[in-house]
């Protein structure tokens, strides 16, 4: 069961450990999971938790795709590991 309390708990291990990807892919995810919770003026519900992780992971799917054209392998690495991060999530 996903929550967003094992999100912040994830992410407090981050910060402790000094994981700067996953600190990085939790705060993102986290912020937007507060975006949707002040719009709905309400707590998400699981399968809203897993809607944002999924736009989370199409988002960093198109960058793939455009940093590929763009020539940049840097950053298509980059966006797969986050990639990994969020699909273990999911």
């Amino acid at each position: 069961m996903l929550t967003k309390e094992k999100l912040e708990s994830d992410l407090t291990n981050a910060m402790r450990d000094g994981d700067e990807l996953h600190k990085r892919v939790l705060r993102l995810t986290l912020s937007e999971i507060k975006l949707a919770e002040v719009e709905k003026q309400a707590a998400l519900e699981e399968q809203d938790l897993l809607a944002i992780l999924q736009k989370e992971v199409k988002s960093r799917q198109e960058t793939i795709a455009d940093s590929k054209k763009a020539g940049r392998e840097d950053l298509v690495v980059e966006a797969e590991k986050e990639i990994e991060v969020l699909q273990s999530y999911l």
